[in-house]
């Protein structure tokens, strides 16, 4: 899940976003109706669903200044212990 942010936007809750996004899409892929749960899968194009969930990475791509770098690797410390069970948090700066 990309985030991207345009140069002089908020981004305090950019990670935040991306995690709320694949939270949802990890709950939509190991849901208990299996015909759902087949169906999210073939959506992103599995044939069938893998013996693991693969890893989801939430990225944030936002303008390079001070402010935003650590805010953004705040961010990063404070989400990656929560969602170690297959997200990754990342960020990058233009």
């Amino acid at each position: 899940m990309y985030e991207v942010k345009a140069p002089g936007a908020r981004v305090e809750s950019v990670l935040n976003q991306a995690v709320a996004y694949l939270v949802a899409l990890k709950f939509l892929l190991t849901q208990d109706d299996a015909v759902a749960r087949r169906a999210w899968w073939r959506l992103l194009e599995f044939s069938k669903q893998p013996n693991h969930m693969p890893r989801l990475e939430a990225f944030a791509y936002v303008a390079d200044n001070p402010e935003n770098r650590s805010r953004l690797e705040k961010a990063c410390r404070r989400l990656a212990p929560g969602n170690r069970e297959n997200i990754v948090v990342d960020a990058t700066f233009y």
